[in-house]
C-alpha cells in the first residue's frame, strides 16, 4: 500500500473522534499468520490498521511510541508517535512496521568509466541515506555492501545510450524501495569530447603572432643572471638585462607545424665588476636579431615541441656607450661576445615561453550565483592541443562546481520512483522520467544543448580569466555539454541535473 494512502488515513485520523472505516483486508494488506496490517510505512504521528484472526492479542514492540487501541470483531488501531521500526505480533504472526516520514534513497555521487570502451562497464558510487539506519542495498538482484555511513561502489554492464540502474533498498523491516537512477553509459557521451571547429576570426594569426611578441620582452628580462656570465682574473661580468622593444613576427603554416619568424632590435645591458670594488656598464644596442622557429605536437606525448631552426644575431657595429672606467681586455671581450649571449638567452627563453603560451596551467575563476551571494568555483585548463599543417586547435575544458561548504538550495539529484510529479501551473501531471532522458540525450547528441558564448552571455568573471581574455578578441567560444542532463524525481517534482558539469570549449585556427 503506498504512502501516499497511509498519509490519508493518518489524516483520516483525526475527524473529531469519528469511527474509522472497516477493515477491508483484501490482497493490499500485509499477512503473517492470524495477523495483518493495512501498512507496513507510515509516516511519524501515523498509524496502521491491524485484524487478528483467532483468540490472540494483539501486540506491539517495542511499546514506548505506540498505541494500541482495540476495535470490535479483532480489529485494531495502533498509532505511532515516535520515528523507529516496530514489531506487531498475534500468535505466530510477525509484522514489522518502519515509522518515518521519508523513506531510504540512493544518492550516486560518481559515475565513473570501468573500461568502457570494450565492455561498457560504468562503476557507479554513492551512498544510501536513510535516517533510521541498518538498510540493505540491491542492484540488479545482487546485494551491495555498504560502508559504516552507506557508501557504496558497484559495477553494471551500461552498454550504449540512456541506462537505468535498477536500485532497491530493502529495510530492517522487509520494506523495498525502489529507487532507479538514469544516465547516459561512457560510450555514447564519448563522441562529444572530440574538438568542434569553431575558428578564429580572419586576423586570428596576426593577433596570434602578436600576443607572442608582446610576452618575449618579459621572458628574455626574466633571464638576465644574479651570478656572472663570465668570470676572468680581470673582472667578472653580468646581464642585467635585454631589452627587446621592436618585435615583428610572423606564422605561417607548413607541412610539419606552425612556423614562426621573428625579427627584433634590442638593447643588451651588462657590467663589469674589478675585484668586487669598481663596475663599469656596457650597453650594446642589437639591430639585427632574427630566428626562424617550428612549433609541433609531439603525437605520442601530446606535448607542445618548439624547435629553433634558424637563429642569428648581428650586432654589426653595436652602439656601445661605457661608463666607468673598464680594461680593454674586458671591454673587447664584452663586445665580441654580444651575439653569443642574445643568441643564448633567446635559445634557453623562446621555446619556454611558447610551450607555456599554448599549455598553460590551469586558471581558477569564480562565477557569482544571479540573485544571490553564493558563488560558484571553476578552472579552465587546456585540455589539447594540436599544432599540425592544418593550424592550430586548442581544447579548454572547464569545470564549474559549488565548493563543498555551499548549499545551492537544490539537493543532491536522485529518484524516489520511476515515475514523477511535474508542476504544471496549478495542476500536476504524471511523466516518466525516462521519456524526458531520452529527449534530451537526443537534444544533447545532435548539438541542440551547445551554445555560443561572447560577453553578452558570459559572466564577467569568466571572461576576466586569463586563458579567456587571451583569447577572446581571436576566437568564437562554445559550450559543449560533456555529458546530457539527467532528470530524476525530487521531493518537489522533477530536478534536472548534470552527471558532470564540465563543459568543453573548443576553438580552432583558419591560417589559411
Amino acid at each position: 500500500m503506498t504512502r501516499a494512502f497511509a498519509i490519508a488515513v493518518a489524516l483520516l485520523a483525526g475527524c473529531n473522534g469519528q469511527q474509522m472505516p472497516v477493515m477491508d483486508c483484501d490482497d493490499s494488506c500485509d499477512r503473517d499468520g492470524p495477523l495483518a496490517l493495512t501498512d507496513t510505512w507510515v509516516p511519524e504521528g501515523g498509524f496502521v490498521r491491524a485484524e487478528v484472526t483467532g483468540d490472540f492479542e494483539l501486540e506491539v514492540s517495542p511499546s514506548a511510541g505506540a498505541t494500541i487501541e482495540p476495535r470490535a470483531g479483532g480489529r485494531y488501531i495502533v498509532r505511532f508517535a515516535v520515528p523507529g521500526f516496530y514489531r506487531l505480533a498475534a500468535g505466530d504472526g510477525r509484522i514489522g512496521v518502519r515509522v518515518s516520514n521519508r523513506g531510504p534513497a540512493v544518492v550516486l555521487d560518481e559515475i565513473g568509466q570501468g573500461g568502457f570502451a570494450s565492455t561498457g562497464r560504468q562503476t557507479l558510487r554513492g551512498t544510501v541515506s536513510d535516517s533510521l539506519g541498518g538498510a540493505t542495498l540491491v542492484l540488479e538482484g545482487e546485494r551491495v555492501a555498504l560502508g559504516s555511513s552507506g557508501e557504496f561502489e558497484a559495477e553494471v554492464d551500461a552498454g550504449f545510450g540512456v541506462y537505468i540502474a535498477d536500485f532497491e533498498i530493502i529495510d530492517q523491516v522487509g520494506n523495498r524501495f525502489a529507487e532507479p537512477h538514469s544516465f547516459i553509459a561512457a560510450d555514447d557521451y564519448g563522441i562529444r569530447e572530440q574538438p568542434i571547429a569553431l575558428g578564429f576570426s580572419p586576423d586570428g594569426a596576426a593577433l596570434l603572432a602578436q600576443e607572442i611578441a608582446d610576452g618575449l620582452p618579459e621572458v628574455l628580462a626574466e633571464l638576465a643572471t644574479a651570478e656572472p656570465v663570465y668570470e676572468s682574473f680581470l673582472a667578472d661580468v653580468y646581464i642585467d638585462s635585454y631589452e627587446f622593444p621592436e618585435v615583428e613576427l610572423t606564422l605561417e603554416p607548413t607541412d610539419d607545424g606552425l612556423r614562426v619568424i621573428l625579427q627584433a632590435q634590442g638593447v643588451v645591458t651588462a657590467r663589469g665588476r674589478i675585484d668586487a670594488a669598481i663596475d663599469s656598464t656596457f650597453v650594446a644596442r642589437v639591430p639585427g636579431l632574427s630566428l626562424s622557429a617550428l612549433l609541433a605536437t609531439n603525437p605520442s606525448s601530446g606535448a607542445v615541441e618548439v624547435t629553433l631552426s634558424a637563429l642569428s644575431v648581428d650586432s654589426g657595429n653595436p652602439d656601445i656607450e661605457v661608463f666607468g672606467v673598464i680594461p680593454d681586455a674586458v671591454f673587447a671581450w664584452m663586445v665580441g661576445n654580444v651575439d653569443d649571449r642574445v643568441e643564448a638567452a633567446v635559445e634557453e627563453g623562446l621555446p619556454r615561453f611558447l610551450s607555456e603560451l599554448f599549455s598553460s596551467a590551469a586558471d581558477d575563476f569564480e562565477v557569482a550565483v544571479p540573485n544571490s551571494d553564493r558563488k560558484l568555483l571553476g578552472a579552465l585548463a587546456v585540455r589539447e592541443l594540436d599544432i599540425d599543417a592544418d593550424g592550430v586547435e586548442l581544447v579548454l575544458g572547464a569545470v564549474v562546481a559549488p565548493p563543498a561548504d555551499v548549499d545551492l538550495g537544490i539537493g543532491p539529484p536522485r529518484a524516489s520512483g520511476p515515475r514523477a510529479t511535474l508542476p504544471a501551473g496549478g495542476d500536476s501531471a504524471l511523466i516518466s522520467n525516462d521519456v524526458l532522458n531520452q529527449y534530451l540525450y537526443a537534444l544533447w547528441l545532435a548539438g541542440g544543448l551547445d551554445r555560443e558564448l561572447d560577453e553578452s552571455n558570459l559572466p564577467d568573471e569568466i571572461m576576466q580569466v586569463p586563458a579567456l581574455a587571451q583569447l577572446d578578441p581571436i576566437v568564437d567560444i562554445a559550450v559543449v555539454p560533456r555529458l546530457p542532463p539527467v532528470v530524476t524525481s525530487g521531493e518537489q517534482g522533477l530536478v534536472v541535473s548534470a552527471g558532470d558539469v564540465g563543459v568543453t570549449l573548443s576553438v580552432s585556427t583558419e591560417f589559411f
